[in-house]
């Protein structure tokens, strides 16, 4: 993909950006109830869904998305004092996710970081201050 600036971007909170192999550009957001949401455009940013919710249990804060083949993952950091890491899996282009799951006890308080590409990982830096990295399961129920 070329570089370009997104200048539109229709959202207060420091969202997450990630492609998939179709060239649909994805962002992960925080809204105002601290739910994650996702929203895609087509156009390299010109014009935005109105966004999926993609949480609806949990507190959260510093989401973290990618694109891993035809799979969309997103991470995000619970923000209700459990510092857990939690994600989930769309296989339709963000239109619905699996259930959430918490990511194998990885708990931290800062932003993780996502890889995709043939598999998701999910980098951050945990309560002791040491980075470390997950593997996201390829299949959830």
């Amino acid at each position: 993909m070329p570089f370009f600036p997104i200048i539109n971007l229709p959202t207060n909170s420091l969202p997450s950006l990630a492609y998939d192999l179709e060239g649909v550009l994805f962002m992960a957001e925080i809204d105002p109830n601290e739910q994650v949401y996702i929203k895609k455009s087509i156009d390299q940013g010109e014009n935005w869904s109105s966004g999926t919710l993609v949480t609806n249990a949990t507190s959260a804060h510093k989401p973290a998305v990618a694109c891993v083949g035809e799979k969309l993952l997103i991470a995000w950091t619970a923000n209700d004092g459990s510092d857990i890491l939690y994600f989930t899996i769309s296989t339709n282009g963000g239109e619905s996710f699996y259930p959430i799951q918490p990511l194998n006890g990885a708990l931290t308080k800062h932003a993780p970081n996502m890889t995709g590409g043939t598999i998701g990982a999910v980098s951050f830096i945990s309560l002791n201050g040491e980075a470390e990295m997950v593997t996201i399961p390829s299949n959830i129920t």
